[in-house]
């Protein structure tokens, strides 16, 4: 799984964000996966999506994105805001890159390891729909821009 470093308030729950994959129909040209992919819900929740909530902590998703490119890198960007008693710190921009291969339908990603990232993960494409599912979270939605 690529893995989120951030604060340590982030909760775990948030690394499922930087679960991202793709793939394409078997008959579609090789590099049909290929563009920008803007993350649309996060498990069934349109954005902002609330993906944590404890009191007097709660944490928001409110963008993202992903671009896999024909050279078979990517790089992930998240936008969170953190409350702490109902006051929303700023928002706090998340990004991790590295590198992608296709097997049919499903595109692992590897992450290069910063202080904001590491691991791997697979996912799926349904046309120009990227879905990342996680037991945590739920899914996350990509459409393809």
């Amino acid at each position: 799984m690529i893995r989120m470093r951030h604060h340590h308030r982030l909760p775990a729950i948030l690394a499922a964000l930087w679960l991202v994959g793709g793939c394409s129909d078997s008959n579609a040209p090789k590099s049909s996966h290929v563009g920008l992919y803007e993350l649309v819900t996060v498990n069934s929740h349109a954005l902002p999506a609330t993906v944590f909530e404890q009191s007097p902590y709660r944490l928001d998703v409110t963008a993202g994105s992903l671009d896999l490119t024909a050279s078979n890198t990517f790089m992930q960007s998240i936008t969170v805001v953190e409350y702490a008693n109902s006051v929303a710190n700023p928002p706090t921009a998340l990004a991790c890159t590295g590198h992608y291969s296709r097997s049919g339908n499903t595109i692992t990603l590897t992450a290069n390891t910063t202080d904001v990232c590491d691991g791997s993960t697979t996912a799926t494409l349904n046309g120009s729909t990227l879905t990342i599912s996680d037991p945590a979270l739920g899914d996350a939605v990509f459409r393809k821009q």
